[in-house]
């Protein structure tokens, strides 16, 4: 499988296990929303490094599962770890919130 289907594949299962709109995947992982629709659907093919690591970092999984493995290969040693999974759940609940983002910052 191509690693761009395979990101594209476990960015989208992420966010639905941390029930993410398109916007608040993309204030969590610091890119548009249009960015994330593309690497969902396919249209773009693959993060550029820095968003790679940044959703790596977000998501608290290795880079190069996120680029490389399938979600299948993985999740449930991923899912079992609780306190891996409330941490991410309140960094990206939190990046969605107005103080996070950085025009609520600037007014």
């Amino acid at each position: 499988m191509q690693p761009s289907i395979v990101f594209a594949d476990n960015l989208a299962r992420l966010n639905g296990i941390y029930r993410l709109s398109g916007a608040e995947a993309a204030s969590a992982l610091g890119v548009s929303r249009q960015t994330v629709s593309e690497w969902q659907t396919g249209k773009r093919p693959q993060p550029s490094l820095d968003a790679l690591y940044r959703s790596a970092e977000v998501f608290e999984i290795d880079a190069d599962t996120l680029l490389r493995r399938p979600f299948i290969s993985w999740a449930s040693d991923y899912l079992a770890d609780v306190e891996r999974f409330e941490r991410v759940a309140r960094r990206v609940a939190g990046a969605a919130t107005p103080s996070a983002l950085p025009s609520a910052r600037r007014a």
